[in-house]
Formats: C-alpha cells, structure tokens, sequence
C-alpha cells in the first residue's frame, strides 16, 4: 500500500492507450505523475508512535519486496514475518529523483538521503494539506485518498496445497 504518487502512477498505468510491458509500463507512468504531482504533507505513525511530518514523494507500506513492475520498494521485507516494512521517500524533483530510479529498482535505496525505512505492525499515514491529496495505491491499483491505515494480521491466511513426498 502506497500513499502519495503511487496512486497517479497506477491511474497512468491502467488508463494506458499502449502497453509496452510491466517495467516500461511503470517507468512511463512514473515519470508523468512526477511531471503532474504535487508532494503530499503526511504524519506518519508506526504502531502508535510518530515519525513524524514530511513532504513525501511516496510512503509506502509493504509486507512483500516487490512492487509496480519489479521496483524493490522493501529489499527486507518478509512475507510471513507479521511486520510491514514502511519506506518513505521525500519530495524531490524530477533531477533529483533520475539517480534514486536505478537503486530503488535494485533495492539498495535504504541508506539514500531523504529515504527512511522501519518496520511495525500498524502503520497510519494522515494527510495534513488537503490541496494536496494523498493518492492511495492497494496492490497496483488506484484506491481514493488518504487518511489510510494498515495493519497486519498475523496467520489470518490459511494456504493449503498438495504435499510433496521428501524422497
């Protein structure tokens, strides 16, 4: 779950006239929505307590690594852990946002100025200007705009499948 860009990309990659594939697909949506977003002022609370205010491109709430076409938002993240790793990018611009591209695809971002990573159960992202809305995206999909919280559940999915014999 993504509150701030995320929202437009996904509008730019699902209301495409042409597909070109998933990455190129993402890269060309990303960069219109920069062309035409205004960063969203968030506080932002992991389990209960805050971390703050920013200006963010994007804060993100994930519990697997991968997301919008092969972007590793959360190179740490794990899917059976009970936590979502919560990456917030800040507001950049356009110049300053080409050179983080590669290393948000590759996953080593973390330590990049303006980048912030922690993990947590529940975790809140509350708008603070509402001229500028924080698009919601839910697994690639447009989902409205912010206050949005997300919360893990541990073991609330059971997955069963056929058992393989160990020769």
């Amino acid at each position: 779950t993504t509150a701030g860009i995320g929202g437009r990309v996904d509008h730019y990659v699902n209301h495409a006239a042409v597909r070109l594939g998933g990455r190129l697909d993402y890269a060309l949506a990303t960069l219109r929505a920069h062309l035409h977003y205004r960063p969203t002022h968030l506080r932002v609370i992991v389990d209960g307590a805050s971390l703050g205010e920013y200006e963010l491109l994007v804060a993100c709430a994930c519990n697997g690594q991968i997301a919008g076409g092969g972007m590793r938002f959360a190179p740490s993240a794990r899917l059976a852990d009970g936590l979502l790793d919560v990456v917030l990018i800040e507001a950049r611009s356009l110049l300053r946002l080409l050179p983080l591209s590669p290393r948000i695809y590759s996953g080593t971002h973390l330590n990049a100025p303006g980048v912030h990573h922690t993990r947590g159960r529940r975790i809140e992202f509350i708008p603070l200007d509402e001229a500028r809305p924080a698009f919601l995206d839910i697994d690639g999909e447009e989902a409205g705009f912010g206050p949005a919280s997300i919360e893990v559940i541990p073991h609330a999915i059971r997955v069963h499948g056929p058992r393989r014999e160990v020769l």
